[in-house]
């Protein structure tokens, strides 16, 4: 503290003349504008963009939306068994919120949240792969998953009386839809941990 004192008063010590005080001032006075200008850009430029639920990150641009909404509907036309397609935001560990969906507007999942015997899927789900979910229509249920953790998941909900084998045949051709989308919002062009603009 005692060394603070004596710069302050070096600082502010009257000199020979105006001039040369007047010049130092104003070089001090610089130097701390500098200083704040080089804090506040490290600030703002090297701040973390941390990965954030599937509702959000779409929300911020219309043309992510747009190309989402495509993929869903690329899964949803690939076959004529599927009724619906419907991607959920997953911003905490039961919820799932409706984010967008493509074929018949009945909510598959409309309690908005995972259930106790999803525990396995939730798990599943970290990993990056699909899941069956236990409910009383045929589904695959496919995670959203950028570099830290699992945001979203894609609900494809098939017709009844669809053959499980028939649903095996597809689950890979959706499980790699599930992951172009989390490529299209979770990375960059350098794949680094930071949203894409």
């Amino acid at each position: 503290m005692e060394e603070f004192i004596k710069l302050f008063r070096n600082v502010l010590a009257p000199e020979q003349s105006w001039g040369i005080f007047s010049r130092k001032v104003l070089g001090v006075a610089l130097c701390a504008s500098v200083g704040a200008l080089g804090w506040n850009f490290y600030n703002t430029t090297t701040q973390p963009q941390s990965e954030r639920p599937v509702a959000e990150v779409i929300a911020e641009s219309d043309i992510r939306e747009k190309e989402v909404r495509e993929l869903l509907e690329t899964i949803k036309r690939a076959d004529s068994e599927i009724v619906s397609v419907w991607l959920y935001s997953w911003p905490d560990a039961r919820q799932i919120v409706p984010v967008m969906y493509v074929g018949d507007s009945l909510n598959p999942l409309p309690r908005g949240s995972f259930i106790p015997v999803d525990a396995t899927a939730l798990g599943t789900f970290l990993f990056g792969e699909c899941f069956e979910l236990e409910r009383d229509f045929k589904n695959i249920t496919c995670p959203i998953n950028g570099f830290e953790d699992s945001w979203g998941v894609v609900v494809v909900n098939y017709r009844e009386g669809t053959s499980q084998s028939h649903i095996d045949y597809q689950f890979q051709h959706i499980d790699s839809m599930a992951q172009r989308i989390g490529v299209m919002l979770y990375s960059n062009i350098d794949h680094l941990n930071q949203l894409r603009d």
